[in-house]
């Protein structure tokens, strides 16, 4: 850590000890020069001196320096830095993920994802907010799977003769905002692209995979056809209600059972879920806590292109930006 502390004394302490040692030193130069090694012996030994101790301190603290609170500035980035490897870093520091970068079993490791509404950009509709759960994160992005039939899945559908990827939004979360510890909040932008489910079918949670195999035969039960609830439009712009939950109930219990004794055919599964990789060209994350003096924020960037050459290219230096 930048900053050294030790236990803090008052300033009138702090005096009467700087005035106490100096007096003893003082008698014990004098004695020293009268009384020789024997004499030295005899004197009294004066006690530690506890004050705080600062990196490029110049001066003691004031009086109004009374709280046992350290703060430090946090030193930015490398040059050249990868923030996806330093977002990695953080995310298995809080057993979030293994060392390769996979979810860890049980953990609730989640990102907030904002699609445009359509491809217009005359559009009006809010975009499309949703919470998914990260399954994989790595140099080349960040992994994670949607319902087949949602928004950004049929917009992914829609671009596969297109090299350019959909564009999107995200924001991660993590830490707590208590006093000893620190929070961090990455957010991006980046084109997001379909991946092969087998790629991270394995890292995925039983339970997503029941409940989006199971909302997809229900909805095939209503709308028909798998291939007819994909080409659905209204899909998008109204939510699927549950209607006869016990239905509902027994469907996904049906569904779970089938998995869960390798049943559940492979096919069906990747007719019900889209896995996704988000490819970022700017990360920022910000990091603090109530120990921090401010919000420590940087940016990375890397230039866009419209071939695949880009995903690979090196970031920029980092920016050090205001916190707000």
């Amino acid at each position: 850590h930048p900053s050294i502390f030790l236990p803090v004394m008052t300033m009138p302490l702090i005096s009467k000890a700087l005035m106490t040692s100096s007096s003893r030193v003082m008698m014990a130069s004098s004695v020293s020069r009268r009384g020789g090694a024997s004499s030295r012996r005899l004197l009294p030994s004066a006690p530690p001196l506890l004050i705080p101790v600062f990196d490029n301190a110049t001066t003691l603290p004031t009086a109004s320096f009374n709280q046992r609170r350290c703060y430090s500035v946090t030193h930015p980035p490398n040059t050249g830095s990868d923030p996806l490897h330093l977002f990695r870093r953080e995310c298995i520091s809080r057993k979030l993920c293994d060392e390769d970068g996979t979810r860890r079993t049980g953990a609730h490791w989640v990102l907030s994802i904002a699609a445009n509404a359509s491809a217009d950009n005359a559009s009006t509709e809010p975009p499309n907010l949703r919470t998914v759960g990260i399954q994989r994160l790595s140099s080349d992005g960040i992994d994670f799977c949607v319902k087949k039939g949602s928004r950004i899945a049929s917009q992914l559908q829609q671009m596969e003769s297109s090299p350019n990827g959909l564009p999107l939004s995200i924001l991660h979360l993590q830490g707590r905002i208590v006093a000893g510890e620190s929070a961090e909040q990455w957010r991006g932008d980046g084109l997001c692209y379909a991946i092969p489910l087998k790629e991270i079918l394995p890292h995925m949670p039983s339970v997503t995979i029941t409940s989006m195999v199971a909302s997809r035969r229900i909805q095939a039960e209503r709308g028909g056809a798998h291939e007819d609830v994909d080409n659905a439009t209204s899909e998008s712009a109204e939510r699927t209600t549950v209607g006869n939950k016990s239905h509902t109930t027994e469907v996904i219990q049906r569904t779970r059972m089938e998995l869960e004794s390798g049943d559940l055919s492979f096919a069906e599964q990747v007719a019900s879920i889209q896995a996704v990789r988000f490819v970022p060209y700017r990360l920022e994350c910000m990091k603090g806590g109530p120990d921090s003096i401010m919000w420590e924020r940087w940016e990375w960037k890397r230039p866009v292109g419209n071939d695949d050459d880009w995903k690979s290219a090196e970031w920029e230096s980092p920016n050090v930006l205001l916190p707000h």
